[in-house]
């Protein structure tokens, strides 16, 4: 097993096999559920990626411009398994970026990075609009990766794993800063095998969304997240009976 939290994580989801690890509630009204096994099969391939094709190690930073979204926390844990340093969304301004994953390549046209556009529609294989010229379309590129984790560099516990507006969170800080950051309603401990309903309140990923997800995977439990679109229009109660939930957190 990995020593890094990623690499924890992913052992976690990949233990779970094929019952569910992630339900996802997307705006467009879309339901997607997905198992450990395929969950960790996508962190999996990207993390090829970033280390096949863009040698990412810690002297990496990736910027990831995505909103809340499965994909999106894919990128960020396969970021964090290779030690790279993630900048979420607006943060990036002002950085050094190697490595882009957006969902709006046009706006990152004279960034001099590697460009990856991602598709956003549920499990959609390309990005749905024409590329501009030197963008890479993430959907082809991580679906042509290997099934099999490859070698990955450690993380250094002193180097940068997120960048926020305000802050920096070094890899050695990381696990007990997610842990901090998880919703006060996640008892972490008495979790395994319960689903646990997560409804969003940011269109963006936060740290409230990373810890307690990260929370629910190390404590055996399936997350169920309600984007803030979907929320909105859903009935909760109705939607923890149908989807046997048994806990429902909403994120501040």
């Amino acid at each position: 097993m990995s020593s890094s939290l990623a690499g924890t994580v992913l052992s976690h989801l990949s233990s779970r096999g094929g019952h569910p690890a992630l339900t996802w509630y997307g705006a467009d009204g879309g339901r997607l559920e997905l198992s450990g096994y395929v969950v960790a099969n996508w962190i999996t391939k990207t993390t090829n990626l970033l280390v096949d094709e863009f040698s990412a190690d810690d002297g990496t930073t990736v910027a990831i411009d995505l909103p809340a979204h499965w994909r999106t926390l894919c990128w960020v844990l396969s970021s964090w398994h290779v030690g790279a340093q993630v900048v979420l969304g607006p943060d990036a301004a002002g950085q050094s970026i190697d490595i882009v994953a957006t969902s709006r390549p046009e706006l990152w046209q004279r960034a001099d990075a590697e460009v990856l556009a991602v598709a956003l529609p549920a499990l959609a294989r390309r990005f749905p609009d024409p590329l501009p010229a030197g963008v890479i379309d993430a959907g082809p590129a991580v679906m042509g990766c290997s099934d099999v984790l490859g070698w990955v560099p450690q993380p250094v516990a002193q180097q940068t794993a997120l960048t926020l507006h305000d802050a920096d969170v070094t890899y050695g800080e990381l696990p007990h800063w997610l842990e901090a950051r998880a919703s006060s309603a996640l008892n972490t401990a008495a979790i395994a095998e319960r689903r646990v309903i997560i409804v969003c309140t940011a269109t963006e990923v936060t740290p409230s969304l990373l810890g307690t997800l990260v929370g629910c995977w190390l404590g055996g439990a399936a997350a169920i997240v309600v984007e803030p679109g979907a929320a909105a229009a859903a009935d909760l109660s109705r939607l923890t009976s149908n989807e046997y939930a048994d806990q429902v957190i909403t994120l501040e």
